[in-house]
């Protein structure tokens, strides 16, 4: 959903501001610092895909020095789109101007927080920035609560209930991790350059499934297939308990076994042979015992997911995930990953 308003046009001067650095759990970017710089130039280039469309812009500095610039939505595919901005927008040779957070380890790399269009639209695409310039538009996330209520009958139609495509609540994100020390002291070996992200590597459980990303739920009868949309990941979900499972072999995404306890599917995955429970370096062992239950609001519009991890090696106790999930008629996309 997008928020247009209308402003008066008026001159704008190149500035440097001073905001609190950013965490994301989700998403390593520890790399961006707190300085939210602007930048102005002509694109050169981009490329429109999941996990982060980002545009190429060719600037020119004081001194006429030109630079070329990687700017990296500051949000997904959908997150992006939703508010009105799509792939045609960025039309090669136009002028666009951009605020961000500047990289400190790579040059030229800004990870975007408001683009100026040269047709005078603002995009706000960062849910933690606000209109920065008098643009004529200002087109801005309005929440999933609004899109919700836009297609609500739409989600009462669908009578496929849990079996569905589910779209991320942002802020409903609820996270309780009682970390052990040895855990929290190994994440200073993280490689914030060279780790399985910026390689393009599909990361495992339960890092796969936490992410605010988009999933199906896919049912096949004996067993239920999760489709996500992170990495194109395709989990398989055993709903009959196997007499051999200590035989299984263990893998990134573990054995998977399922059952219903009245309308809520609970999961339970072992068997995860993937060495980090997050993208900042928290490890995990072989021990790992994750527990999901899905559980639908009664017309199956919304669902409450709980994770609760169990590690000793990583968690003093039951670690905790909770996070809300719409129903708002969306599809997977694809998952084109670019190592940069």
């Amino acid at each position: 959903m997008q928020r247009v308003q209308s402003r008066p046009r008026v001159a704008l001067a190149v500035a440097l501001l001073m905001l609190p650095a950013v965490s994301i759990a989700h998403h390593s970017r520890a790399e961006f610092s707190g300085d939210v710089v602007e930048i102005e130039g002509k694109i050169a280039g981009t490329i429109w895909a999941n996990p982060h469309p980002y545009v190429v812009v060719s600037a020119v500095d004081a001194n006429g020095n030109s630079t070329e610039w990687r700017i990296e939505m500051y949000s997904n595919l959908f997150g992006t789109e939703r508010i009105g901005v799509d792939g045609d927008k960025f039309v090669e040779g136009a002028s666009l101007r951009a605020a961000g957070l500047k990289s400190t380890r790579r040059d030229g790399y800004l990870l975007g927080y408001n683009l100026l269009f040269d047709d005078g639209t603002e995009a706000v695409i960062s849910r933690l920035s606000s209109p920065r310039w008098q643009a004529d538009q200002v087109l801005q996330d309005e929440g999933p609560d609004a899109e919700y209520q836009a297609v609500h009958s739409q989600a009462l139609a669908n009578t496929t209930g849990i079996f569905r495509v589910w779209s991320p609540v942002y802020e409903s994100v609820r996270v309780d991790l009682p970390l052990t020390e040895s855990a929290l002291a190994a994440r200073g070996a993280w490689d914030e350059l060279d780790n399985f992200l910026t390689r393009c590597e599909q990361p495992g459980m339960p890092h796969t499934m936490k992410t605010p990303q988009e999933y199906e739920l896919i049912d096949e009868g004996s067993t239920i297939r999760i489709r996500a949309q992170y990495f194109d990941t395709e989990r398989t979900v055993h709903m009959q308990e196997r007499d051999d499972l200590n035989d299984q072999p263990a893998s990134h995404l573990g054995y998977s076994v399922g059952r219903w306890e009245g309308t809520a599917l609970v999961i339970e995955t072992t068997k995860i042979d993937w060495p980090y429970f997050d993208t900042i370096g928290t490890p995990q062992s072989h021990a790992v015992h994750v527990t999901e239950r899905y559980t639908p609001s009664a017309d199956y519009s919304r669902l409450q997911v709980l994770f609760t991890i169990r590690d000793p090696a990583t968690f003093n106790g039951p670690a905790t995930i909770e996070r809300e999930w719409l129903a708002l008629g969306r599809t997977i996309q694809k998952y084109d990953c670019q190592v940069f």
